[in-house]
């Protein structure tokens, strides 16, 4: 691997830059989070990933993951716990109470399996 300079001011700097592929991508709530781990849990590995270009790679296979898995515990929870159609039409106030404990539920699960990992 070469490693190229360039100079500013009296100082010579590694030009670096993210591999992108000229897509501009974006990266969403739990993509965020993960940024925010690394660079203040595991600052080696943040590091090292930034260097070689596999952070924003990283970082968007997290992201994808976590929506993912957001899903389908969000939807196994509610089943488990009775939140469904004919809920939300006789006790509309109960089932936005009992979607709002299940998603935080899923949150908290993935925080634990995935971001925070």
């Amino acid at each position: 691997m070469e490693l190229n300079y360039r100079r500013n001011g009296g100082y010579y700097y590694p030009a670096l830059s993210l591999d992108g592929e000229g897509q501009i991508l974006y990266l969403e709530k739990y993509g965020r989070m993960r940024l925010k781990f690394l660079r203040e849990e595991k600052n080696g590995m943040y590091m090292g990933m930034l260097l070689d270009g596999s952070l924003m790679k990283h970082l968007l296979k997290i992201q994808e993951a976590a929506d993912q898995r957001l899903d389908k515990l969000t939807m196994s929870l509610a089943k488990a716990q009775g939140a469904s159609e004919m809920l939300k039409e006789q006790d509309p106030m109960r089932w936005v109470g009992l979607m709002n404990n299940i998603q935080a539920q899923a949150e908290e699960i993935i925080l634990q399996e995935i971001i925070y990992n």
